[in-house]
């Protein structure tokens, strides 16, 4: 007799968790069904837990989330059961990650398990809008569907994404090109050049002054460098939340990167939300859950009022009317129309692919503004470098004359 922790759905739709006692795995189930019970994780107490990195350096990606969501829709579209349709990606997994997903999909399905079950376990990879609409699906019996919905929906965000990468790649360039030169000239330019002025007695200027101590500690010390960079990532790691939120506070300075971080948030909400209605996802579970997909806490913080109060009956436009700042009037007159005739799927969708449009127009304004401003600050930088440089010679050539 083993012992198993479980969660599971009542009738009523309330998540229940608990800890039974059966003969194997299969003998939990049965007891949970005979209760009127969906199972929806049973683990074995002290059982193993899922692969979650077999191989270190492998990644799964966007694109492998996307293409296992498209051919897995696809292959049930055809009329394949879901095991067999596992199985044949199992055959086609070309990374031992997606492979060990599909196994324990697989094998959850097999042991009465809906697929909703195995997506929860894996949550490193798949965000809990995955969760939400398959358990929907799996209610409604739209799995085919749901899954073609969650890979469109993937691959939006995935491109949005990347045209914002893309964008960014040139400032990120320029901003490494500039750390490369003054490296170079303070560990090879400036120690070789100033040992030549101290040997002729030249008076250095404080701007050489402060720059030699920093090129002496980064070439003499490299033990003091390591320990810097080891302190820097333990920073990052611990302050990743606080610092993000610091980064998207300062970057809002600039008016066109707020435009852009504020039709991002409205475009993931609203294709987030569109997509898990259609999908027949609660309303109260879909806003909450959207909240998370926008990735901006401010926003995620509103969003999970207007869920606490679309559950008291509130309209979802009414919450939204309430934040114009997070919110344009614009948006939320749409989710009050959409509300009143019944169309809020639809209303999103335009919503959403009217703002990509937008979005791109955003980036490459910013992108306009950004190349510039850090050409200057190249320039700025390089430029106080090579000074501090050749103040010194000016100063060394001068006491000849």
């Amino acid at each position: 007799m083993a012992t198993y922790s479980y969660e599971a759905v009542n009738q009523a739709g309330q998540a229940i968790k608990g800890v039974l006692a059966a003969a194997n795995r299969q003998e939990a189930i049965g007891y949970l069904l005979s209760h009127h019970l969906t199972p929806m994780v049973i683990e074995e107490v002290g059982g193993s837990r899922p692969a979650f990195w077999v191989r270190p350096f492998e990644r799964f990606t966007a694109i492998d989330r996307i293409v296992m969501m498209r051919n897995l829709g696809a292959t049930v579209q055809a009329g394949v059961n879901l095991t067999e349709s596992l199985d044949i990606l199992v055959a086609d997994a070309t990374k031992q990650t997606a492979r060990a997903i599909l196994l324990d999909a697989k094998t959850n399905v097999q042991n009465g398990l809906p697929l909703s079950t195995t997506f929860q376990r894996y949550h490193r990879y798949f965000p809990p809008i995955y969760v939400g609409m398959l358990r929907a699906a799996e209610a409604s019996g739209q799995l085919a569907q749901t899954l073609d919905e969650l890979a469109q929906y993937s691959e939006k965000i995935h491109l949005i994404n990347h045209r914002i990468k893309s964008a960014l790649s040139y400032p990120v360039l320029l901003l490494a090109g500039t750390l490369g030169v003054v490296v170079l000239l303070l560990t090879f330019v400036l120690p070789r050049i100033t040992k030549a002025f101290y040997q002729a007695n030249v008076e250095l200027p404080a701007m050489t002054k402060v720059l030699l101590v920093i090129s002496t500690a980064v070439t003499k010390y490299p033990l003091l460098d390591v320990l810097g960079l080891a302190v820097i990532v333990w920073l990052v790691i611990q302050f990743r939340r606080p610092g993000r939120r610091f980064l998207i506070r300062l970057i809002s300075i600039l008016p066109v990167a707020r435009e852009l971080m504020k039709k991002l948030a409205l475009v993931r909400f609203s294709r987030s939300l569109g997509s898990m209605l259609r999908s027949g996802v609660s309303i109260t579970e879909a806003v909450q859950l959207a909240g998370q997909a926008v990735g901006n806490e401010t926003y995620q913080r509103v969003l999970d009022q207007a869920a606490e109060r679309v559950a008291n009956g509130v309209p979802l436009s009414q919450t939204l009317k309430e934040h114009p700042k997070l919110f344009p009037r614009f948006f939320s007159s749409l989710v009050a129309a959409g509300e009143k005739s019944g169309t809020t799927e639809e209303v999103l969708r335009s919503f959403s692919e009217f703002y990509d449009a937008e979005i791109d127009t955003t980036i490459k304004d910013l992108t306009t503004f950004l190349e510039p401003a850090l050409l200057l600050f190249m320039g700025a930088v390089v430029g106080i470098v090579a000074l501090s440089i050749l103040l010194p010679i000016y100063q060394f050539i001068g006491s000849f004359t």
